[in-house]
């Protein structure tokens, strides 16, 4: 098995079983306990730390669309789609992205 099959095999796999603690580990959201307003409240927060500092550095310049490569469930592409034209998300995991 090649090295991004064994990355695919891993990330399907905690994408069946505990999707939203495989992309955020915290210590009382293990086993399904995230709540999923909270968890998504999180890519929120990160979000808005990513915006202002793409402000501070003016950039983008322009805000036809945003790619997030890795999204996972789309905690942070959610999150960054109201500033965006278009917000696209990839996953190596169909688990994640069905999710």
């Amino acid at each position: 098995m090649g090295e991004m099959a064994g990355h695919r095999r891993d990330w399907e796999a905690l994408g069946e079983i505990d999707p939203l603690y495989a992309i955020l580990s915290a210590p009382d959201a293990k086993h399904g306990e995230w709540d999923v307003e909270a968890f998504l409240a999180t890519g929120s927060a990160d979000a808005a730390r990513i915006m202002a500092a793409c402000e501070a550095l003016a950039v983008p310049a322009r805000r036809d669309a945003s790619f997030e490569l890795g999204c996972g469930v789309g905690r942070i592409t959610r999150a960054l789609s109201p500033s965006f034209g278009r917000a696209v998300g990839v996953d190596i995991s169909a688990a994640m992205i069905e999710r």
